[in-house]
């Protein structure tokens, strides 16, 4: 591609160059394909044991507590639209799951894009008001 440090150029139009998708949508797209591949599982085996499991005992540290896997996945599943009362419906059909990760990945990277698109405006807007100064 051709770009070096010295042309400062954000990462945002990196991947864009290069025709990938944000990060975020990478992410949620691995992560919802491994939560399906784990509701699938058998009820026996550990990481799904895990997956629904909670602590019986002990407490968190004061402060915001650290995220867990659990946390980021309510939080992408909410973006997906996906209800917790559904995620095992829609997981225990592949196709069907496949198609639903493709699209929360594809939604996630349009609001990214969205994003990036008011963050641009306001900075063109922020220009153009210093040099009207």
């Amino acid at each position: 591609m051709g770009i070096t440090w010295q042309d400062r150029i954000s990462n945002v139009e990196v991947l864009r160059r290069a025709g990938m998708p944000a990060m975020e949508a990478m992410i949620t797209r691995s992560q919802l394909r491994w939560t399906g591949h784990v509701i699938r599982m058998s009820e026996e085996r550990l990481p799904r044991d895990l997956l629904y499991s909670e602590l019986r005992e002990g407490s968190r540290p004061r402060g915001r507590p650290r995220l867990r896997y659990k946390d980021t996945l309510k939080r992408r599943l909410g973006l997906a639209g996906i209800s917790h009362q559904q995620l095992e419906t829609l997981a225990i059909d592949r196709a069907g799951w496949r198609a639903v990760v493709r699209k929360s990945a594809e939604a996630v990277h349009r609001e990214w894009e969205h994003r990036e698109d008011k963050r641009a405006s306001r900075r063109h807007a922020a220009t153009a008001t210093k040099q009207a100064s």
